[in-house]
């Protein structure tokens, strides 16, 4: 019997993490049929040796070369390619997903052709100190205040698109295939923001599912705040480039160099405005 969902994780040097994230994945609370399928995209921690005891313990856990072009969005490009569910789960593999998110991303693509999900961030200090899973869902369930809100919410625009998180979503294959996956040359990042765009501009509608909870981890950037302000900066250039979206660029820029306003207090009602309100 095929799987119902195809949960679907990115990899790249991670066998320090993932298996946190493995955890949280086999112990899901829900009866639901599923896979997951590691997409290793370059690792040169033996991941593919690491992984074969988690496979023999566990058939529904898929392992595959996405090695060729450098980048999550290719990886992930690779696992829906291979995916036998008709239902795609995204999530990283230095994260923690709440111990129903399979099930809260199955249920809400029933109503939805794409959603993203809820996070709490831990910072890199503080997750390593997170060692089980009980652990993890003690502060999911302490920080994520909604993981019982099945109820869909539109999701807002952001800077150029509704916000995607990359790493917590789901979308149905047929969509994705669609939309042509993630676009693999925004291999440095914004692939997810270069994703919604075309999810907004094919006028879908971008929903957020509460129930869907995950521990988000931030790491340490490797390079200094410059060169991450830099490569964010690149990177939107690109989107917009590609998309023409330049209008988008200009509203940005003349919205930040606007001069913030604090409201003043509200002035006095006069017996006018009292008779016209109670009118």
């Amino acid at each position: 019997m095929l799987p119902q969902v195809s949960v679907i994780i990115p990899a790249y040097n991670c066998t320090s993490s993932l298996g946190l994230q493995l955890r949280s994945l086999v112990r899901q609370e829900s009866l639901i049929d599923f896979e997951i399928i590691i997409c290793d995209n370059n690792s040169s921690d033996n991941l593919e040796e690491w992984l074969a005891e988690w496979r023999n313990d566990y058939s529904f856990i898929r392992y595959i070369d996405a090695s060729q072009v450098p980048g999550a969005a290719y990886a992930r490009n690779m696992g829906a390619r291979h995916a036998k569910a008709h239902k795609l789960a995204f999530c990283d593999g230095d994260d923690v997903v709440s111990k129903n998110w399979v099930l809260a991303a199955s249920e809400a693509l029933e109503h939805s052709p794409v959603v993203t999900g809820s996070i709490h961030t831990v910072f890199e200090e503080e997750f390593t100190q997170l060692t089980t899973i009980q652990e993890c869902d003690h502060l999911i369930q302490k920080e994520i205040k909604d993981l019982s809100n099945t109820d869909l919410v539109p999701v807002k625009k952001g800077s150029i698109a509704p916000v995607l998180l990359g790493g917590n979503f789901a979308i149905t294959k047929e969509q994705y295939m669609a939309l042509g996956g993630f676009d693999v040359s925004f291999s440095k990042g914004s692939e997810d923001n270069e994703f919604s765009y075309r999810i907004m501009k094919a006028g879908i509608k971008l929903q957020y599912c509460p129930a869907m909870g995950l521990l988000y981890r931030i790491r340490k950037p490797g390079f200094s705040l410059l060169k991450r302000s830099y490569q964010t900066g690149r990177t939107f250039a690109d989107l917009c480039a590609k998309h023409n979206a330049w209008d988008e660029a200009v509203r940005l820029i003349q919205k930040s160099s606007q001069p913030h306003k604090t409201p003043g207090p509200a002035p006095p009602k006069t017996p006018a405005d009292t008779n016209s309100t109670a009118a």
